[in-house]
């Protein structure tokens, strides 16, 4: 009862959650700075560390694959436990906040929720290894299912190449979309100028991890690449992806 937590109420708790602002870090983890070529400056700032749930951009496909087509008993507890995770990370920013803060024992005494995405994190890595197994056992049994893999991934792919190829011949067009986004806020106008450039290499690493995961995931269903030259690209492709 002499603690901090000793007389912890809801604003308490609700402190330091994770903000839905910062889910698109999901994909573009630059996108608020990234404390070594530009500070970090987004929601909840300094704690780019807690607000930032990055887990590389194949992983997340093959999450969804083990998601979409390998249902079983594993696969869906650890789809309810990355949306369970997601859910208490965000906090106050969510209707059952609250509903955690009267009723599940304990959860009234801390704050900080955003520290959960590690178990999303988590979550989703056990999910990318279904999936990732389901496309190693070709289970793919129908054009059917493989169509509904690739096409999607491909279409999307092609746009994110596109608008990189966009921004690096006409920067100007980049430049004058993000003062746009962020005019209503009241940051100096050469901060948001400055930020610009590392906003734009997490969309170029994005467009890049992107398409090679479509192409390494289209040569292999395709049946050009053997098992061994598939396993080994994979994993230099999540390792080079998290390295950067």
């Amino acid at each position: 009862k002499l603690s901090d937590r000793g007389v912890a109420d809801l604003s308490f708790a609700a402190s330091w959650s994770f903000l839905p602002a910062n889910l698109i870090t999901y994909i573009f983890p630059e996108f608020y700075g990234d404390m070594l070529n530009f500070p970090y400056w987004g929601p909840n700032s300094p704690l780019f560390w807690e607000m930032c749930g990055y887990v590389g951009i194949l992983p997340l496909i093959l999450s969804i694959i083990a998601i979409i087509y390998e249902r079983n008993k594993y696969t869906l507890f650890f789809m309810g436990s990355s949306i369970a995770t997601l859910l208490v990370a965000l906090g106050a920013n969510t209707p059952v906040f609250k509903i955690f803060y009267y009723f599940l024992p304990g959860f009234s005494k801390f704050r900080g929720h955003s520290k959960m995405i590690i178990l999303f994190a988590f979550s989703v890595s056990i999910l990318s290894a279904y999936g990732l197994n389901w496309i190693l056992e070709r289970k793919v049994k129908h054009e059917r299912d493989f169509r509904r893999i690739l096409w999607p991934l491909g279409i999307f792919a092609a746009l994110t190449v596109f608008f990189a190829i966009l921004f690096n011949f006409n920067n100007q067009i980049a430049l004058n979309w993000w003062m746009r986004f962020w005019k209503s806020t009241n940051l100096p106008l050469n901060f948001i100028r400055d930020s610009l450039s590392c906003a734009l290499f997490s969309y170029f690493k994005f467009s890049f991890f992107i398409t090679s995961s479509f192409l390494i995931l289209f040569y292999w269903l395709n049946k050009k690449v053997s098992i061994r030259s598939f396993k080994f690209f994979t994993l230099v492709l999540i390792v080079a992806d998290l390295w950067l």
